[in-house]
């Protein structure tokens, strides 16, 4: 799978939003960071690697998670109004 750069400059529009999901974010995320930090501080150079790096692959994904529960909260829904 390609990755993809993050653009260089947002429009004015597009920073409110990323602003918006960035405070969101912050909030969600808080207790999975500490998670991560705690984790770490714990980890000695001969167990950083193996079934502790499953660990903190699994705290990021948590938070990648709510960065995209953030995202889509704030955008309008877009069911229809009529049954199908």
């Amino acid at each position: 799978m390609a990755r993809r750069a993050l653009p260089k400059t947002l429009s004015p529009q597009q920073q409110d939003e990323a602003d918006r999901i960035f405070q969101s974010l912050k909030l969600a995320a808080e207790s999975d960071l500490r998670d991560l930090a705690s984790q770490l501080a714990t980890t000695t150079d001969e167990t950083i690697f193996g079934p502790n790096e499953f660990l903190l692959r699994d705290i990021v994904h948590r938070v990648a998670a709510k960065a995209l529960e953030s995202a889509l909260e704030g955008r309008k829904k877009g069911a229809t109004t009529v049954p199908a």
